[in-house]
């Protein structure tokens, strides 16, 4: 310990830069190298800024592993789950290997901090029926309806609903489907890094365009909701400088917490899509191509939940 306190005083003279102005270097060479995307940039900020809350804008390199420990402690004792304080962790981490790389830290404090194995997440978790036609039959808002609706019966992400469009949608013959695009039509660049793409732009994660038919439940919903141009979703808000165009999240954690499911988050619809279609015996083609998953992602989240495969009994 005693070495390491000189070391870490000898190295003190390389630099006097302190956590926000490393940090803001660190986001702005990484958005340079289009290493980070827009989401991720907003990531890294909400950890800095937690850092920075807790341990003062002090020179990173004057923090310890303990430091570091104790940081995680204070996370989960407050509002903070266990996948998101991991989370800030592993960011530091790899915030002081780039230190380490521009010769501005001589060690990695967050790296010596042994995470535990997480727990279950709520994106482990999904609801019953009766959970998701609970929270559906007790939202009285229109618009967050439509994110229920997009979420428990079609399987889509957050973003994907918020900018989600009418021309996505097609009826015919009491029938019909939702096809989630990119919006400027072009699959092959990367979702961040470009500053000059029409802010009302829309790539899929993963670039997997997908068709999702749409249930009788659904069909019922819109034939209520109708067609909103240029969104379905609040098409007066304007796209700002948030991830999210129209930002659902205080009135879902309202709505979910009056229901005393507060584990629910925007994931955990998607999730309850594909795992209550995985137990009812849905083919796996058909759901892994309307949630745009791959094998490996299926046989991770899903395939425990099929039921009992009576294939067996073919050759008895």
């Amino acid at each position: 310990a005693k070495l390491a306190d000189i070391k870490r005083s000898n190295f003190a003279g390389y630099t006097s830069a302190r956590i926000s102005d490393l940090s803001a270097r660190y986001v702005k060479e990484q958005c340079q190298s289009r290493v980070f995307s827009k989401t991720t940039v907003q990531l890294y900020e909400t950890t800095f800024r937690e850092m920075i809350g807790y341990f003062g804008d002090v020179k990173p390199q004057h923090l310890s592993r303990d430091d570091y420990a104790e940081f995680h402690r204070d996370l989960l004792k407050g509002n903070r789950g266990e996948a998101t304080a991991h989370r800030y962790i592993r960011n530091a981490r790899a915030f002081y290997s780039w230190l380490i790389d521009k010769n501005l830290a001589f060690e990695n404090p967050a790296q010596k901090l042994k995470l535990a194995s997480p727990t279950q997440t709520r994106r482990d978790r999904f609801c019953s029926r009766e959970e998701r036609e609970l929270l559906i039959r007790e939202c009285t808002r229109s618009d967050l309806r439509y994110v229920l609706m997009c979420g428990f019966h079609l399987g889509m992400r957050i973003k994907e609903i918020v900018q989600s469009r009418p021309e996505w949608f097609e009826q015919y013959g009491g029938r019909g489907h939702v096809t989630i695009i990119n919006q400027d039509g072009d699959s092959d660049d990367d979702e961040g890094g470009d500053e000059d793409r029409d802010p009302y732009s829309f790539r899929i994660k993963n670039k997997k365009i997908r068709q999702i038919p749409l249930n009788e439940a659904f069909l019922r919903f819109l034939n209520e909701y109708g067609m909103h141009s240029p969104f379905m979703l609040h098409p007066e808000v304007e796209q700002g400088k948030w991830r999210y165009r129209w930002d659902p999240r205080r009135p879902f954690k309202k709505l979910v917490s009056n229901q005393g499911l507060d584990w629910i988050g925007f994931h955990t619809m998607r999730h309850t899509f594909g795992s209550l279609h995985a137990i009812a015996g849905t083919p796996e083609v058909k759901v892994r191509r309307w949630m745009g998953i791959t094998a490996k992602t299926w046989e991770k989240h899903y395939a425990g939940l099929s039921p009992d495969d009576q294939d067996i009994n073919r050759t008895v």
